[in-house]
């Protein structure tokens, strides 16, 4: 039964219109050798490394293109389904969670004025529902628009990939590849051509076959493991992405929801106690408890900072004083160890001089005399 290798090399053999002798068990062995190469390579370059060096640079050159079509594709296909995960969680990508409700600002008076009154005006978010205030109204149409843009982008998403499909095509990789093949082999053959009709010029034309129609036989097992190691390298990249996911979105969604240690915060507990009625009961003394305790909590924290922050300076002003305090002490002292050799010095100058000791004489009889 013939073998899928002696089968790859008759189709080979046919489209390069090239003939060899038979039986072609060497050829064959050499094709099984090569693609063992490639299924244990793992670059573009460990993959052509396996074809004769005649074919090579231009099958190389062809994987490139291959290749980044290929990670175009994966690429895309990794995206959408990055979409389709924020769409099944109700959350967004980073580009549309930037967009926040606008920050609109009212008088004090007109945003506390009673709802009774008709001050404020109410709206309606949805057919059915019930109307609700200006700032509700606002947050339910971003989240709208959000929700609008993130459809619609997964739709468009999917057409692309569509697209690169096309372009992507392993099947018409395969027979791009063959005709990179084919042509090769026409430009090496056209190169003997002085040769024609000498003994020489058929071996050579018989090596350079035998060279085509293995790259010729080896196209699809290419092919294959260039989209498999692109794909497997979108894959682990996709997977990480999505574990990043799972374990940021809750965190951010949770500290979202929690109470921040700023005085904003304290600002809005005041403000929603302030609007409650019923003073005594339950419900509000333990809100104006909670209060209570972040207030106390505040403020004992920046205290302590402050007193810290405040002993520290003044260390710092005690240590520059004493350390000045010190410098003038060591330089008055340096002085007067100079003065203070310098009489010595002077002293023994004037004991040891005769004509100062005549002088000191003279000067003693002189008294006496007196």
């Amino acid at each position: 039964m013939e073998s899928s290798t002696t089968r790859d090399l008759a189709r080979a053999l046919k489209d390069i219109a090239a003939r060899l002798p038979v039986p072609r068990d060497e050829l064959e062995r050499a094709v099984d050798e090569a693609r063992a190469k490639i299924n244990a390579a793992t670059s573009e370059g460990g993959v052509v490394l396996a074809l004769p060096h005649q074919f090579r640079s231009d099958v190389l050159e062809y994987l490139k293109r291959y290749h980044s079509e290929v990670e175009s594709l994966a690429k895309a296909r990794s995206s959408l389904s990055k979409l389709r995960k924020h769409i099944s969680n109700k959350t967004y990508p980073a580009s549309l969670s930037s967009i926040k409700s606008p920050s609109i600002q009212f008088s004090h008076a007109f945003t506390n004025a009673p709802t009774a009154e008709g001050h404020r005006g109410t709206y309606s978010i949805a057919a059915g529902s019930a109307a609700t205030t200006f700032e509700q109204a606002v947050e339910v149409a971003v989240k709208g628009l959000k929700d609008e843009v993130l459809r619609r982008w997964f739709s468009e998403k999917e057409r692309e990939i569509t697209f690169l499909e096309q372009k992507a095509s392993a099947a018409s990789a395969i027979q791009a590849l063959e005709l990179v093949v084919a042509a090769k082999h026409v430009q090496l053959k056209a190169r003997w051509d002085y040769l024609s009709g000498t003994d020489s010029y058929d071996k050579i034309v018989a090596d350079i076959d035998a060279h085509a129609a293995t790259s010729h036989a080896l196209a699809q097992s290419i092919i294959t493991k260039v989209t498999a190691m692109v794909l497997d390298a979108e894959d682990e990249r996709l997977n990480t992405a999505v574990r990043k996911m799972d374990l940021v979105e809750p965190a951010v969604k949770a500290a979202s929801q929690a109470n921040t240690n700023d005085l904003s915060e304290l600002k809005k507990m005041v403000a929603s106690l302030a609007k409650k009625v019923e003073l005594s009961s339950k419900k509000v003394s333990d809100n104006l408890f909670r209060l209570l305790c972040f207030c106390g909590g505040h403020l004992s924290l920046s205290n302590q900072g402050g007193k810290k922050s405040g002993g520290d300076k003044k260390k710092k002003e005690k240590g520059k004083k004493g350390k000045a305090a010190q410098t003038g002490k060591q330089k008055a002292n340096k002085a007067d160890a100079a003065k203070a050799a310098k009489a010595k010095d002077k002293g023994k100058g004037k004991a040891g001089d005769p004509a100062a000791k005549s002088k000191q004489q003279g000067g003693k009889k002189k008294g006496g005399k007196k």
